[in-house]
């Protein structure tokens, strides 16, 4: 498992994301380059491992009820892969298709 520093130095390395610290040491990544209302791909990172990105529009991936995909176990590969399908999904125009 990727520590919380391993995991927000991969999301801090995309340059369209914006780190926002938010409340009980968590932090949020934003996409402000977003064509969809979601803004969100990276959502709650913790210093004790939970996290989640935006996978709503992506099949494949299992997701909570808002579209959020855990990267609790992830490793380096699959964060980055996630990341940037997550990224490339929401610069797509609101009708276009899901990526697999």
């Amino acid at each position: 498992m990727l520590s919380f520093q391993e995991k927000l130095d991969i999301l801090s390395s995309f340059p369209e994301l914006t780190r926002n610290d938010v409340s009980m040491g968590r932090v949020n990544f934003h996409f402000e380059g977003s064509l969809h209302e979601k803004k969100t791909v990276g959502y709650r990172l913790h210093p004790n491992g939970s996290g989640y990105i935006y996978a709503g529009l992506l099949k494949g991936y299992e997701t909570d009820g808002k579209g959020y995909a855990s990267i609790r176990d992830l490793d380096e590969k699959q964060l980055r892969e996630l990341a940037a399908a997550s990224i490339e999904s929401l610069s797509a125009p609101p009708s276009g298709p899901a990526r697999e």
